[in-house]
């Protein structure tokens, strides 16, 4: 997950990231505890990100493997692609008409 390896590595980790393990050939998950497992971890680590961005001195400093950026732009960074890709669930969810009633 984008967000776990960002915040524990810096996003310079994801140059190194074994992409054929965590892009499956069915996009849905195998069963509800794994698609259950997965909301859960998400959950974990935007807490986390959340936890982290009230430390000014952790924001400022240098993420790894980007010596011009900071964790804070790290973040900026995160915020965009959770965004992204939370509107495209929405999209689709709309698209198919299902959404809870």
């Amino acid at each position: 997950m984008v967000l776990k390896i960002s915040l524990d590595e810096g996003r310079s980790a994801l140059e190194r990231w074994p992409y054929a393990q965590h892009f499956p050939e069915s996009a849905a998950p195998a069963d509800q505890q794994d698609w259950d497992d997965l909301v859960s971890m998400f959950l974990t680590y935007s807490r986390q990100a959340v936890t982290r961005a009230k430390d000014e001195r952790w924001l400022s400093s240098p993420e790894p493997g980007y010596p011009h950026s900071t964790w804070r732009d790290g973040l900026e960074f995160l915020a965009v692609h959770t965004a992204y890709h939370l509107g495209k669930v929405v999209c689709l969810r709309q698209i198919m008409k299902n959404w809870p009633q």
